[in-house]
């Protein structure tokens, strides 16, 4: 083989491993797909609350400030945003209404590794955490475990779920808008208290949703039973140049936003460990 040939062979080689290094998109091979249960997801009970449309301070405004050392970088700066009007959940989606959306689709479940895939997507593991069990090819949760909030959903799950239901993910701004009680807001730090105690239960300690009192539009547990993912991607800084009316969140990202405990605070999506709450737009 001549010099020239190895040339070109190392060339070849160089641009293959650049494009597959570049590729890092994960390829699942789960064969074995579950037996459907079909829900009709209009049977599935919504309780959607109205939120009439307005504009709020968003961020780490005086009442946040007033309990915390210092705002976190991401709530800041605080700007106005003003929203048209919507519809939101007025429960976190349970154990019972995601089983029944399991069941209701085409997955395939990774034994090896856990995780409930459905078009190359991962919805949710099976583990201690999320409570879901896998028994003869049906997604089950134990019958007293019906009525608490689902957690350990990935984004794309939750996604999933809400599309489902006829709805949607609600925006970060819809999100914090409707945690401070919307028009009807008294400026708690809290979703409908100043005292955490009385409307949330941290560090993974849940109860049954619509337990613990409610906020000023009647949504329970926006400040905890569990984190609530956000459509948007969360981004550090985007505050500095957020859109004043109805935003989306960055185009891109690597992680989601979840939102949760005080009505300002933002984490992202990192651990993976988190609810939902849907949203949908008023016809």
């Amino acid at each position: 083989m001549t010099s020239l040939n190895l040339i070109k062979i190392s060339i070849v080689i160089f641009i293959l491993c650049i494009i597959s290094c570049d590729d890092d998109v994960y390829v699942y091979n789960c064969p074995e797909e579950n037996t459907i249960i079909v829900t009709d997801p209009n049977s599935i009970e919504m309780n959607w609350i109205e939120v009439e449309g307005g504009s709020f301070e968003m961020g780490c405004t005086a009442e946040q400030s007033e309990v915390v050392v210092y705002c976190d970088h991401d709530e800041l700066p605080i700007h106005t945003v003003s929203l048209d009007s919507y519809m939101i959940a007025q429960y976190e989606v349970t154990n019972e209404q995601f089983v029944k959306f399991l069941n209701s689709q085409v997955l395939n479940y990774c034994a090896g590794s856990n995780i409930i895939i459905s078009d190359n997507e991962e919805i949710m593991p099976i583990d201690e955490v999320s409570k879901f069990e896998y028994v003869n090819k049906v997604f089950t949760v134990n019958d007293s475990l019906m009525n608490y909030p689902a957690t350990r959903i990935y984004w794309h799950g939750a996604k999933a779920f809400c599309e489902w239901v006829g709805g949607r993910l609600p925006t970060e701004a819809e999100w914090e808008f409707a945690a401070r009680g919307g028009n009807k807001s008294k400026g708690y730090v809290y979703s409908g208290s100043n005292d955490i105690n009385e409307v949330a239960l941290l560090d993974g300690n849940w109860v049954e949703v619509g337990v613990l009192p409610p906020n000023e539009l009647g949504i329970y547990d926006m400040s905890g039973n569990v984190s609530e993912y956000c459509n948007d991607y969360y981004e550090e800084f985007y505050y500095k140049e957020d859109s004043v009316h109805n935003p989306l969140g960055p185009e891109s990202g690597d992680d989601h936003v979840i939102r949760g405990n005080r009505v300002a605070f933002r984490n992202n999506d990192s651990n993976r460990n988190a609810g939902c709450r849907c949203a949908k737009d008023i016809p």
